[in-house]
């Protein structure tokens, strides 16, 4: 684990995630999610699958000492 990361998700929501679903699994799960960093309770679902995977692409370690 992680210290930023993604967050799990529940089956239902894994179609949200689409084509990049499989790219969302490559990476392991953390204590705080990239989406949460960014205004949780204000972020709604298609974006915070978009910060996902922003994430994915461009994680570092910079970006989680950023965001934490």
């Amino acid at each position: 684990m992680s210290l930023v990361g993604l967050r799990p998700i529940v089956p239902p929501e894994i179609e949200k995630y689409g084509e990049y679903a499989p790219l969302f699994f490559s990476v392991k799960p953390g204590l705080t999610g990239y989406w949460q960093a960014n205004g949780r309770s204000s972020v709604d679902y298609p974006l915070r699958a978009e910060l996902d995977l922003e994430y994915v692409r461009d994680q570092s370690l910079k970006m989680d000492v950023t965001f934490c």
